[in-house]
């Protein structure tokens, strides 16, 4: 198996010296995957950039994804081996992940769904939203991996007479 690289290495000059800071090697794998090795930590490191992409997933969802799987060693010394490994790591975190963003996806769409056709006044980037009616409000708040919503009541601009509250305790109103 050949994936073509692209390498950078990054040097600091300093008092006429060059000194070796880091080198990152970036796989042209579909999962786009680097590895970089810090002069500092004396440790390589890989991740996986694909995984940037979803959007609908959070750390907490990252993290129980990873506790499915088993992480292989670290790296240590460089090889073939080693490379793969991570490489099929990834590969499998990504596609639980993968599924998981497909879930929230659709939980969201089917939330929209539900309210449309209502006068929801939103915020300006559309991730936030209030329907008032009766003096009920309902809020609701569109996060990466869920949707807060509230419910409260407001009844300032209802006069406090017992036939309001009639009205109000038997859902007339």
């Amino acid at each position: 198996m050949f994936y073509p690289c692209e390498v950078v290495v990054s040097v600091t000059e300093q008092d006429g010296k060059d000194y070796f800071e880091r080198i990152e090697i970036m796989l042209m794998h579909p999962l786009e995957i680097n590895i970089h090795f810090d002069e500092y930590k004396k440790k390589w490191h890989m991740y996986c950039r694909k995984l940037q992409e979803l959007k609908n997933i959070t750390h907490n969802i990252i993290d129980a994804c990873k506790q499915k799987l088993v992480e292989p060693k670290n790296i240590g010394v460089l090889n073939k081996v080693k490379i793969l490994n991570w490489i099929n790591y990834y590969a499998a975190l990504y596609e639980l992940l993968k599924e998981k963003d497909a879930e929230n996806t659709l939980k969201k769409s089917e939330f929209m769904r539900s309210i449309e056709g209502m006068d929801v006044v939103y915020s300006q980037d559309k991730t936030t939203g209030r329907i008032i009616k009766n003096g009920i409000i309902f809020d609701f708040h569109i996060h990466e991996a869920y949707i807060g919503t509230y419910i409260k009541l407001e009844l300032e601009h209802i006069d406090s007479t017992i036939e309001n509250f009639l009205k109000l305790s038997d859902n007339k109103f």
